[in-house]
Parts: structure tokens; C-alpha cells; sequence
């Protein structure tokens, strides 16, 4: 299961990144099978990653609104639930979100929020991955970052 729940995420980034039709297709497929396991199995074990993974499909279809609800549940369920990695997960992918969408300051704000989640969980590795995912950022719109305009 983690591993088809990951395949799933790397299938929608791609979605998104490609345009590839078939990488659309199996993220609707797995968008479909955890929902599933969700509703008939365990809400518990099941929506946050749910919430995700409809968070990234909404991402690649344009439905910018239903993303950013669908990111927030997911980080709120995760964290009701104690799967501190997956909050970090999931704060992670709504920052890039937020930075792709041009909401640049908060994006930072919500990666610099999956740091202490990935901090608090022992993941170094991935806290310096999103450290270097700021500092790209920051390069990349320094008039930004100064004014808080975007």
C-alpha cells in the first residue's frame, strides 16, 4: 500500500510536469482506489493520503479552489490522526503547489512548516531537500520575497 500510495504522487507530478495521458489515468485510478479504502476500510489509516492524492489530481485538471481545500484536509487529517510524516508530506506538496500558483510567500511559509514536521520526525535527509527547495525559490523571485508582492 505505501508503495502504490507514493507511485501514485510521482503518477500525478508527472500528470501535471508531462501532459502524458497515461500518468493522468493512473492517477485517477489511484485517486479512485483510496477512496475506496477510505470509505469501506479505514478513514483513519485512509483519507489524509485520500485528500492528497485528490489535492494533486484537482492541481493537474485546473481546479485551483478544490486543490487547495483538498491540501489543507489532507494536512489536517494527517495531523488528527499522529501520521506526522504525512503532514509533512502533505505540507511539503501544498507548498510547491502555492509557489507554483504564484502564492509565493505563503508557499515558503508552508514549506518552512513541512521542515519542522520533517524535523520533529527525524527526516534530515528531506529537511535539507526542502531547505534547497527555498533557497531555489528565493533565487528565483527575489523582488518577491523583499516586497511580499507576487
Amino acid at each position: 500500500m505505501v508503495k502504490q500510495f507514493f507511485v501514485s504522487i510521482a503518477s500525478l507530478c508527472l500528470a501535471r510536469t508531462s501532459n502524458e495521458s497515461k500518468w493522468h489515468e493512473i492517477g485517477k485510478q489511484s485517486v479512485k482506489g483510496i477512496t475506496k479504502l477510505a470509505n469501506e476500510y479505514s478513514d483513519w489509516n485512509f483519507r489524509n493520503k485520500q485528500h492528497l492524492l485528490q489535492a494533486l489530481l484537482y492541481y493537474h485538471d485546473c481546479e485551483i479552489v478544490l486543490a487547495e481545500t483538498s491540501f489543507k484536509a489532507s494536512i489536517v487529517s494527517a495531523h488528527e490522526h499522529g501520521f506526522h510524516h504525512e503532514e509533512a508530506l502533505a505540507c511539503e506538496l501544498y507548498g510547491i503547489f502555492l509557489i507554483d500558483t504564484k502564492n509565493i510567500v505563503v508557499g515558503i511559509e508552508q514549506l518552512n512548516l513541512a521542515i519542522q514536521k520533517y524535523m520533529f520526525w527525524g527526516a534530515h535527509n528531506k529537511v535539507n531537500d526542502v531547505k534547497d527547495l527555498i533557497q531555489n525559490t528565493l533565487c528565483q523571485h527575489p523582488t518577491q520575497m523583499r516586497t511580499g508582492v507576487v
